[in-house]
């Protein structure tokens, strides 16, 4: 059967678990921790702790990937382009969450309620969206750039 590292598929499922695993300590222990200074749950402590998963998710994810330049010196983007990005998809997200939970009351109840262990179309639709726009960050995030060049390199192409 061999080794399931060297499989790309298994290495990708082990990828997405470790991310998902890294993400979910320090929101879960963010949202405790909300949870205690405040006494009761509030909905702005789950946007808090979801952003946070999934900003810790999607750089993690980035970040581990196979030949990842992100955060190395061989990356020219700026950190703050970087930040100023996932700011805008976390903008994206705020809007999709906002407008599922307008949007929740106004639909029929045969969208809204799921079949036992099935989940509801609702639930599809916003899972589909929310996946939509990490794959299209992750992608932008893992996207190699231009290589800067080390100063070794331009006295050579000089000479």
């Amino acid at each position: 059967m061999g080794n399931p590292f060297w499989n790309p598929y298994q290495r990708g499922k082990l990828k997405f678990a470790a991310a998902g695993l890294v993400a979910a300590i320090p929101s879960g222990a963010v949202l405790f921790l909300l949870y205690q200074a405040f006494g009761q749950l509030q909905s702005w402590m789950w946007y808090v702790s979801g952003f946070l998963f999934y900003t810790i998710f999607v750089f993690g994810y980035a970040y581990i990937g196979d030949n990842s330049t992100l955060f190395s010196e061989k990356d020219s983007r700026s950190k703050g382009k970087l930040a100023l990005v996932h700011l805008n998809y976390l903008s994206v997200l705020l809007l999709v969450a906002l407008t599922a939970g307008y949007a929740k009351p106004l639909l029929p109840a045969s969208m809204v309620t799921g079949s036992g262990k099935e989940p509801s179309w609702f639930e599809v639709f916003v899972f589909v969206a929310v996946a939509v726009i990490f794959f299209v960050e992750e992608s932008w995030l893992s996207a190699k750039g231009k290589q800067v060049k080390s100063g070794d390199d331009e006295e050579n192409a000089r000479a």
